[in-house]
């Protein structure tokens, strides 16, 4: 498996509603810029599963990430670690700008780098039934802290350990109630029309004062919770690491500030769909990551920080600590981007 093309996709546990025609009554609500369509829309975990976003990317996007995250609950949030994969989220497709695999003119279809079967098996995992979400980032992952322009979503449920069906975007599957048949009438007896008497005039009541009700009271602000995910796990000087926050409830709106320590990383990043994702490279040595949730309406949801997530960065010779290049490595983000994320397959991937 290759990290440049696609690594690892992740399953998914029991629990997601299925009707009895096997669609998903899920939903995954969109990104900001949209929803990836996952196709085909029903296959197996040997059918080569591809995504396609609503739109292009922006100008600008220098790289595509296509991770999937599961297993998830009714808040689409999802644990750390689960049976298969070994942590969430992992990557199915990565793209950029060094091999053109998408484009900011129109939407381009990115296959995912292997089969789900051929995943779990490299690992030794079987696949649980249940419910996962897919999301596209658009990135500029080559400068000193990643940006991301926006994301799409999709999603998928297995059924069982080999069949799926990809969730509809924006629109759930309503199960049918029962139809009742409607009883035929019977013949219409006419009533016979009474005779007005004499109208008595009825006096206006005097309306008696009444007390303003007092109004209820406001439900209370709803908890959030957040958890950061950093891969990959055995990270090394001047390759980008990725650091994806996921806030629960999934409706939850807000930014989420990465920080190194107490040291920022960037700017706040916006919230979308439960997720938020930055891309960045770090220094060697020891590092303590977080993510603080901040919600738009305070009043609606409470802030949340992840727990720390412990990294050690491993220097690379030739490579001075600032992630730049040195005058005999000849070590640059645009000639050897290539070679970085190859090296990161068989350091953190393996073959």
């Amino acid at each position: 498996m290759r990290l440049m093309s696609g690594a690892v996709v992740g399953a998914v546990t029991a629990g997601s509603v299925l009707l009895a025609n096997g669609m998903a009554s899920a939903t995954i609500p969109p990104g900001t810029l949209g929803t990836d369509t996952i196709a085909p829309a029903t296959g197996t975990d040997t059918t080569a599963i591809a995504g396609t976003p609503s739109a292009a990317c922006p100008v600008g996007t220098q790289a595509v990430n296509q991770i999937i995250v599961g297993p998830v609950d009714a808040n689409g949030h999802a644990p750390d670690t689960a049976t298969f994969p070994d942590s969430n989220p992992f990557a199915v497709t990565g793209t950029t700008s060094s091999n053109a695999a998408f484009s900011t003119k129109r939407p381009i279809t990115l296959q995912w780098s292997d089969t789900l079967i051929n995943d779990a098996n490299s690992r030794s995992k079987v696949i649980q039934p249940g419910e996962y979400h897919v999301v596209l980032s658009c990135t500029d992952n080559l400068g000193e802290v990643g940006q991301q322009f926006g994301t799409f979503t999709g999603g998928l449920i297995f059924s069982d350990a080999h069949n799926y069906t990809v969730i509809p975007n924006g629109t759930g599957t309503p199960t049918p109630g029962p139809v009742t048949p409607t009883p035929t009438p019977g013949p219409v007896t006419p009533m016979p029309t009474p005779t007005p008497g004499p109208v008595t005039p009825t006096p206006t009541p005097t309306p008696a004062p009444t007390d303003t009700p007092t109004p209820p009271p406001v439900s209370g602000t709803a908890a959030t919770t957040t958890t950061l995910t950093v891969f990959p796990r055995s990270a090394f000087q001047g390759i980008p690491v990725v650091f994806l926050a996921n806030v629960a409830p999934f409706d939850a709106t807000g930014t989420v500030q990465f920080a190194d320590g107490t040291t920022p990383l960037g700017a706040p990043v916006p919230v979308s769909g439960g997720f938020a994702l930055v891309i960045n490279t770090l220094p060697p040595g020891p590092h303590s990551l977080s993510a603080a949730f901040s919600p738009t309406d305070s009043t609606a949801f409470t802030s949340s920080t992840s727990a720390p997530v412990s990294l050690t960065v491993q220097p690379i010779p030739g490579v001075p600590a600032n992630g730049g290049s040195s005058g005999n490595a000849g070590f640059s983000w645009f000639s050897g981007f290539s070679w970085i994320f190859g090296f990161l397959r068989f350091f953190h991937f393996g073959r």
